[in-house]
């Protein structure tokens, strides 16, 4: 997907340094985030040009086919998506012009939502990541206008949320990924809203 409403599905092979084009998305959507639980990705929430979206969709790259599954019980767009422990969390995001705190998981093999505990913030556009079990959601903005720096950690198994060491300065916008036991944070705009190629390296209040 993507600007403007897009419905491209294209993947990349390292081993060969090709892209391919695959299936396109069922709805065309922008603003959207998506993960990878068993195998298949789940794309959720955005904006269509119907509006914000409810849709929750689902790419098998097996068999290069989509499905549409349960939709998203508070459509949002700008949200943060994560896989962990068999479940797809949403995360934040913006209903129209609110930015919200809710957060619900999605259970593939019940078909079936479920509302779990808020962000202690309403947060858009996070960066997000999974590290050990638990779901990282960093920087982002909580007022259509400042970026955020604090970095707050979702334990799925105790439904609870808890703070880590803020970021050497706000972020929104940016890539967040772990790796090796790091969170790398690429890219991104400051509260100035200007773009940044700074990369940030960091594990749970230590940057390297």
């Amino acid at each position: 997907g993507g600007d403007p409403f897009q419905d491209t599905n294209e993947s990349y092979d390292p081993v060969t340094d090709v892209w391919t084009t695959r299936a396109p998305m069922l709805t065309p959507r922008q603003h959207i985030n998506c993960d990878v639980l068993d195998g298949k990705l789940y794309v959720i929430g955005g904006l269509s040009r119907q509006g914000v979206s409810d849709k929750n969709e689902v790419y098998d790259p097996e068999s290069d086919t989509w499905g549409e599954l349960s939709r998203l019980p508070s459509p949002r767009h700008g949200c943060g998506v994560a896989a962990v422990n068999g479940k797809v969390y949403v995360l934040g995001g913006a209903q129209e012009e609110a930015i919200v705190a809710t957060v619900e998981a999605y259970n593939p093999t019940a078909d079936a939502w479920e509302a779990k505990a808020s962000i202690p913030l309403p947060i858009l556009e996070p960066g997000i990541a999974v590290m050990d079990g638990r779901i990282y959601v960093v920087g982002g903005q909580s007022n259509m206008a400042d970026a955020l720096a604090k970095v707050l950690v979702y334990d799925p198994d105790k439904d609870q949320w808890s703070k880590a060491s803020a970021l050497p300065r706000p972020i929104q916008f940016a890539g967040v990924t772990a790796l090796a036991g790091s969170l790398y944070i690429v890219g991104g705009c400051s509260t100035v809203f200007k773009p940044s190629s700074e990369g940030l390296i960091g594990s749970l209040g230590q940057r390297t």
